[in-house]
């Protein structure tokens, strides 16, 4: 199968390549930050820019598009929402129109943030409520998407797992600043549904095989956790010091995310579908130390 990714160097767009590019024909578009990894084609591309997407799209002829790239930066999307809304929107308008000039699937990830986050396990047909920019950019990404006849959408949960040189996930930054011995202050009052990347990946891949179509799906993990037991889950996994990891309430500290306490996600329909479980956070972080 021919796949085009958009966030090569990102960190889920990565994580993609690696996976399964002995498996599939991967093009994969960048903006910043080129990288080499054998059997997948990096092509520098401006989402923003819609003649170079056509182009580009009717020369590769993909038979799935899948769209990771986004600015996903919360306070940065705040700040420059007219950057935002050109990249989160504008460009997936670009994406989604040169993918139905060749007829390509089209897989959009979306974002659990677009949830109201002041409830718990969200299932699909409870209505977004985003309180970030961010997270309003994502679902108008949605509803753009959702024009297509030919779409899947994932509301992806918090990622964890090992990025590249340029983009890192959160267990990157705690495997980083524990092994300085550096102490980490990490909320404790915040849930998600984390998932490895690699069964995200794994997850989207046998989501396009299957043939799925026009549907919604949340794509977490299968454990509800905070960040604050997540990092203690990860300290003992890597034989780190939980001594070194501080809980703080999230109302401590400026965050762009105060209204997102928990977006924590109802996986019951994507797992029906999936021939794997999803992990839940110690069995993903041991598979991560494995890796």
């Amino acid at each position: 199968m021919k796949i085009l990714l958009t966030g090569g160097s990102g960190f889920l767009g990565w994580n993609f390549c690696k996976a399964l590019r002995f498996k599939h024909e991967i093009y994969a578009f960048y903006f910043q930050h080129k990288l080499y990894l054998e059997k997948c084609n990096f092509q520098k591309i401006d989402i923003r820019n819609r003649e170079d997407v056509f182009e580009s799209i009717k020369k590769i002829q993909p038979d799935v598009v899948v769209h990771t790239a986004a600015i996903t930066n919360v306070q940065m999307c705040d700040q420059d929402r007219e950057l935002a809304y050109s990249v989160n929107v504008e460009g997936t308008r670009n994406l989604v129109e040169a993918s139905a000039q060749v007829g390509a699937k089209f897989v959009y990830i979306s974002t659990d943030l677009v949830y109201s986050g002041d409830g718990s396990f969200f299932t699909e047909e409870i209505p977004p409520n985003p309180k970030s920019y961010y997270a309003q950019t994502k679902l108008e990404g949605e509803e753009i998407v959702k024009s297509y006849d030919n779409y899947i959408i994932l509301r992806l949960a918090l990622m964890y797992g090992w990025g590249n040189v340029f983009t890192n996930s959160f267990s990157d930054w705690l495997h980083t600043e524990l092994r300085a011995r550096r102490k980490v202050k990490v909320f404790v009052d915040q849930y998600r549904t984390p998932i490895y990347a690699v069964d995200a990946v794994m997850a989207i891949d046998e989501l396009i095989s299957k043939g799925v179509k026009n549907e919604i799906f949340n794509l977490g993990g299968s454990e509800r956790i905070s960040r604050y037991e997540f990092a203690l889950k990860f300290a003992d996994v890597f034989g780190y010091s939980t001594d070194l990891i501080i809980p703080v309430p999230m109302d401590s500290v400026k965050t762009y995310l105060a209204g997102a306490k928990d977006c924590s996600l109802n996986i019951n329909k994507v797992q029906s579908i999936l021939s794997f479980k999803l992990k839940n956070v110690e069995e993903g972080l041991n598979s991560a130390k494995k890796s």
